[in-house]
């Protein structure tokens, strides 16, 4: 988070109680990681009016939940050309069987939301 705080607003981490996600296996880890890194970086690119991003990280046992919402003001604009960044990011998660959606909020702001299972023999 503080190398993003030298592209982007401020960022709010919200991580979970209890065990820590060194339970989690490491593919999901990383695709928790890489799913907040993909956001954050696309807050930077392309929600200049973002004043605030707050990333959330959830889990219960059979799920860990990422969201990742900003408070840029609409309309959210985009780079002409765009990149594969949601694109690759919904892959990865999907991979895992997991699912990722991301749009608009209503008013202002933006939000990339993911949940991926944990596998039975690695829940916490």
């Amino acid at each position: 988070m503080e190398r993003f705080a030298r592209h982007g607003p401020a960022v709010d981490l919200r991580l979970p109680a209890g065990p820590p996600a060194s339970g989690w296996p490491p593919e999901v880890v990383s695709t928790v990681y890489r799913v907040v890194q993909e956001a954050l970086t696309n807050v930077a690119r392309h929600a200049p009016g973002a004043r605030s991003v707050t990333v959330t990280v959830t889990h219960d046992p059979r799920h860990v939940r990422v969201e990742v919402t900003d408070d840029a003001p609409a309309p959210r604009r985009t780079r002409p050309g765009g990149g594969y960044g949601l694109v690759g990011m919904g892959e990865r998660v999907a991979a895992l069987g997991g699912k990722v959606a991301a749009g608009p909020l209503p008013g202002a702001g933006w939000t990339v939301e993911a949940s991926l299972p944990i596998p039975a023999q690695e829940r916490p």
